[in-house]
């Protein structure tokens, strides 16, 4: 049947699953490795990974509680974004860089057939902060956005429709937004971002674009730092997790413009990212 899954933080080390909508949630045992980022290919596999380090080790799981865990991919020393399910390509595609620093770092690739194994791509050329990666299959596209932070860091939007070779759009986004999440919603034909910061403060801001280039900017209920924003079918669901876990909050949109809040659980853990089976 089809279920939310989220997982909580790297100390945690835990998944939880809901049947019924977020109403309610069971949690798995303590895992091998902490999941931060997660996606579900059309089978009902749902691939996780850690950003970096020793835990940045994908995994995959059929019920959203029990794992079953790969090796670290080659060249993932230090960072990534979430993981993207790109349908027609067959591939589950994440990219570098997160928290990196410039200097001597290109932007890479990863992908794999299976949540398990990845080839790396080194087709950047260059170095981009790249906070989110999304799969469109109605455009036949992956799109990636950057973190705006003022200084060096830039605005741009990536595409790509092979997962291993990319196209940059300059000044994209909007001036000190930082993407969190980002999901392709087709009854709307948008892409929606959670935004974890603006301008480096938490903020009640999302912001949705047709094509990945133009954006517009859609105000929230709550002024907190968003994770992940996830489409479960019929909702667009936005999912907190400010530091120390005081804010435990999920907004539901079906427009991604008018949206509802929702208290998602008692616990005060840190929660990362919400993935769905369908």
């Amino acid at each position: 049947g089809s279920y939310w899954c989220a997982a909580r933080s790297s100390v945690a080390k835990k998944t939880s699953i809901s049947t019924d909508n977020g109403a309610t949630w069971t949690d798995s045992g303590v895992l091998t490795n902490p999941v931060e980022w997660m996606a579900h290919n059309d089978s009902g596999l749902i691939a996780g990974k850690s950003r970096q380090g020793v835990n940045g080790t994908p995994g995959v799981t059929t019920d959203g509680l029990n794992w079953t865990w790969g090796t670290k991919p080659t060249g993932d020393d230090n960072g990534m974004t979430q993981i993207v399910w790109c349908g027609s390509l067959g591939l589950f595609v994440y990219t570098k860089n997160w928290n990196c620093n410039p200097a001597g770092n290109r932007t890479k690739s990863w992908a794999s057939t299976d949540g398990l194994n990845y080839t790396v791509y080194d087709n950047f050329g260059k170095f981009s902060l790249v906070s989110t990666i999304t799969w469109s299959p109605d455009r036949a596209e992956i799109l990636l956005t950057t973190l705006s932070t003022g200084g060096a860091y830039e605005r741009s939007t990536w595409t790509s429709t092979n997962g291993s070779s990319w196209t940059e759009h300059v000044n994209a986004l909007p001036d000190l937004y930082q993407p969190s999440a980002c999901v392709w919603v087709p009854t709307l034909a948008l892409y929606i971002c959670a935004v974890y910061k603006v301008n480096n403060a938490a903020s009640n801001k999302c912001l949705t674009s047709p094509d990945g280039i133009n954006w517009t900017i859609r105000t929230l209920n709550n002024t907190v730092t968003w994770n992940d924003v996830n489409w479960t079918g019929t909702t667009v669901v936005m999912l907190s997790g400010d530091s120390g876990g005081k804010t435990k909050v999920a907004e539901t949109s079906t427009d991604g413009i008018n949206w509802v809040s929702h208290n998602i659980s008692a616990s005060t853990q840190f929660w990362n990212c919400l993935g769905v089976k369908r």
